[in-house]
């Protein structure tokens, strides 16, 4: 019963990257200690290249990061993706938001 579990987190990681790879970002934020969060910067994008997640906002990542040891997550709205671990652009532990634009259809 063990490797039908493996199974189906496999399947549902390789869906949540296909469904993040390549979103725009409005903006993205970095949560601060406090709980609080702070605009790290505006208009980018996410995506998953090379065993990496990639987090750029303007000409600079946001966020970058090892896909096997880093938390990957959507919001509970689905308007966002949110980032966890160690992040090589600061060489620090970090935490970000990437809140997707939304584009009506």
């Amino acid at each position: 019963m063990g490797w039908l579990k493996d199974l189906k987190e496999a399947k549902a990681i390789k869906k949540l990257y296909e469904h993040i790879n390549d979103k725009h970002i409005a903006y993205a934020t970095m949560r601060m200690p406090d709980g609080s969060e702070k605009i790290i910067g505006k208009e980018g994008s996410v995506n998953i290249k090379d065993g990496e997640i990639l987090l750029r906002v303007g000409d600079t990542f946001a966020f970058r990061g090892d896909l096997d040891s880093v938390r990957i997550g959507q919001l509970m709205s689905l308007n966002g993706v949110t980032i966890q671990g160690y992040d090589k652009a600061s060489g620090t532990q970090r935490s970000v938001i990437g809140y997707y634009e939304y584009h009506r259809k």
